[in-house]
Order: structure tokens, then sequence, then C-alpha cells
């Protein structure tokens, strides 16, 4: 049996970048991408924008034919107080919890890691490339007949 996955990731950032509407969910399912800014320095919490744009991933999982598992991999900066991998593990289960909460598919499997400052998107040596290395990644996976 093939399966297929689409990939969002909830990217974190400092308020300087941050941009204070849900204009700033960028979906494109054909490349299976989803960008989401929000979280400030050593922050566990999704942004209140981000909560919005994570409802609508919510629904789109829901609604999207076969899903049946979701991989949530948190992920921090070099520069995170907090234990790294304590932290983006944090961040991956308050995803998890929100999603709960706005209705996520009850059958559908949900794996959670926490991979620190592992697999940096950008460089570390910028403010804005750590805003990016401060996230969640949310992979879906569909079962194909």
């Amino acid at each position: 049996m093939k399966k297929g996955v689409l990939v969002f990731i909830l990217l974190a950032g400092i308020s300087t970048f941050m941009s204070a509407s849900s204009s700033s969910l960028k979906c494109k399912l054909s490349s299976r991408e989803c960008f989401i800014n929000g979280y400030k320095v050593t922050g566990s919490i999704p942004s209140d924008w981000e909560l919005e744009d994570l409802q609508k991933i919510v629904q789109i999982i829901n609604e999207y034919p076969g899903v049946n598992r979701i991989e949530l991999i948190g992920y921090t900066d070099t520069e995170e107080i907090m234990g790294d991998k304590e932290l983006s593990y944090v961040r991956a289960e308050n995803v998890h919890t929100y999603m709960k909460i706005f209705g996520l598919r009850e059958d559908i499997e949900v794996n959670l890691s926490g991979e620190g400052k592992n697999n940096p998107i950008m460089t570390n040596t910028t403010e804005e490339g750590r805003y990016s290395n401060r996230r969640v990644d949310i992979r879906f996976f569909v079962k194909e007949n």
C-alpha cells in the first residue's frame, strides 16, 4: 500500500518578524507545504494568529481523504534558553493539544517528537534565521489505494 505525505511547517519567531493576522498561513498543497510564523524566543504556546491558522490546518487534515497519521516535530534555534530537546517537544505537545481542541479527528494516529536545534531550515547566525528555525513541522500521511 502506497502512502503519500503532506507537510505543514509551523515556524516560530520573535515579534519583529511577525504579522498579526492569519494571512501568515501560506499553503501550497501542490508542493505539500504550509508555513505559519509565530513563537517568541523560548515560547512554547502558539500565538493567536497561529491558532487561527492551526484551526484551518485541522480542517484541511480532517477533510483530506485517507489521512490516517500525523507527525508533529518541534524545533528550536541555537539560542533557546530552556533545554532545546525539551522545549521543542513541549511545542509539539502544545500544537497537538490545540489540534484536539480544534476537532482533529480521533481516528488519526499522532506521533510527537522534539528535535531541538537539529535540522535548521536557515542559518542560526541571524535573527531571521533563528526565527525560522523555531518551529513545529506538521506532516500528515494518507493511504493511497
